[in-house]
């Protein structure tokens, strides 16, 4: 028996039943056959017919019980009879709107301020790149300006007999570097060639042998010896013939003769 029929509705379902099974016994206690026949044909329509007037109800009753629930459900949604629906809808409608409008408003707003950041953004990374791009470049330029002074500075010394140290670094300095520990030297990190190495073999090279003078004679920039009195001497921190190699020379050859001709210059 359907969970949702109740006893009274089981009896009534069952009764027309229980009429033609009275039905059937008559026909079956006749003695006409064709009338017999036809009964029994009419009967078994008419029990086919109530088995499914049968389930057709008790689907209907299982549909009754499932929207008597859903009711029950949402009763509580139930607007207020005072509540006027259409109002309900029109106020719904302006908030979607108003929502719609400030969306795009924001929207708007949000796309002009992420252009402009992105722009200030790319302006920033191009600026910084800038900025590292000067610095490498500064920092090069120091290092050639390092590089270019402790090279004169060394071809001064008198032991490699150097006519004119700046022409020298002119032509071999790109072969002249600082290694690791400070030291200048030719070649690279994995067979490097002291400086005092690498200008003998210039010394052997027709093409150097001109910038190197005897040994034990005067050369450009020489600076004759406190008994001659310096006359002729060329003043190397005067303006007009200002001259780093011949200042390192004489500030290591002769410190009286230097402080005498810084003085002249004014040079303190």
């Amino acid at each position: 028996m359907p969970a949702n029929l109740t006893a009274g509705n089981a009896c009534s379902l069952w009764e027309p039943m229980t009429t033609l099974q009275q039905l059937k016994q008559l026909i079956e206690a006749s003695s006409d056959s064709e009338l017999k026949t036809q009964a029994a044909a009419l009967l078994t329509a008419a029990e086919t017919e109530v088995s499914g007037l049968g389930e057709e109800k008790v689907a209907l009753l299982r549909k009754r019980d499932e929207l008597l629930g859903k009711l029950n459900k949402f009763k509580k949604f139930e607007a207020h009879a005072d509540v006027d629906i259409d109002e309900l809808l029109q106020i719904k409608g302006r908030y979607e709107s108003l929502d719609s409008e400030s969306k795009s408003k924001y929207q708007k707003l949000y796309d002009k301020d992420k252009t402009a950041f992105d722009k200030r953004l790319e302006q920033i990374e191009k600026e910084r790149a800038q900025e590292k791009l000067d610095r490498e470049n500064e920092q090069k330029t120091l290092a050639a300006e390092k590089l270019k002074t402790t090279t004169i500075l060394e071809l001064s010394k008198p032991e490699y007999n150097v006519f004119d140290p700046e022409q020298l670094f002119m032509l071999v300095g790109s072969q002249i570097r600082l290694s690791e520990a400070g030291k200048l030297v030719s070649g690279d990190e994995y067979k490097e060639v002291a400086i005092a190495d690498f200008l003998g073999g210039l010394k052997d090279q027709p093409r150097y042998q001109n910038q190197f003078k005897a040994n034990g004679a005067n050369g450009s920039g020489s600076i004759p010896s406190q008994g001659s009195g310096g006359s002729g001497t060329v003043n190397p921190w005067k303006k007009e013939s200002f001259n780093l190699t011949a200042q390192g020379r004489m500030m290591r050859e002769n410190l009286t003769l230097a402080a005498s001709m810084k003085a002249a210059a004014g040079v303190k």
